[in-house]
């Protein structure tokens, strides 16, 4: 019990971290994709 116990840690450990890369992963591109929207926009309001 004791020596599978580190086991499932671990692979609730690496779970997390792949869930974090993903979320940050898709927080980057939406940051991202606003900084590329918001050239556009002041471009229209200076024509």
């Amino acid at each position: 019990m004791d020596g599978r116990k580190p086991m499932l840690y671990f692979h609730s450990n690496r779970i997390m971290e792949s869930i974090r890369f993903l979320w940050m992963n898709e927080f980057i591109n939406y940051s991202s994709r606003k900084v590329d929207e918001k050239p556009a926009k002041a471009n229209k309001n200076l024509i």
